[in-house]
């Protein structure tokens, strides 16, 4: 698969937001692959429609890649969001606090710890 990401943000932004722009979405296997390639650890999750993760933040980075469905990810400190959508990734820093709202089909998701 050629290369079909490309970055919005610089790699040393505390958040970097990385939309699919093939024609076809990534499957699960594809994105998996490519995540252990970069010699990352992903697991699966999935919530239903609209659900809602309170805003936290982790010690480590975290690579989220969005399989199916869609999620708005907000930032509270900074007063910002994005919706991620089928193949997008989000990658963000250490202690970055983030909150997630699932979209009205459910969500399916790979993530993973990233020091950075």
């Amino acid at each position: 698969m050629a290369a079909s990401y490309q970055p919005l943000t610089a790699s040393a932004e505390p958040v970097q937001i990385t939309r699919w722009q093939g024609a076809q979405h990534p499957n699960l296997t594809t994105i998996r692959e490519r995540l252990l390639r970069e010699h990352l650890t992903p697991y699966r999750w999935t919530n239903g429609p609209h659900f809602r993760h309170a805003a936290r933040s982790y010690r480590t980075g975290k690579v989220l890649y969005c399989v199916q469905g869609d999620l708005t990810i907000s930032f509270p400190d900074s007063g910002q969001e994005v919706r991620l959508y089928a193949g997008d990734r989000l990658e963000v820093a250490a202690g970055v606090r983030y909150a997630q709202i699932v979209g009205p089909a459910g969500v399916e998701c790979l993530e993973c710890d990233r020091a950075r």
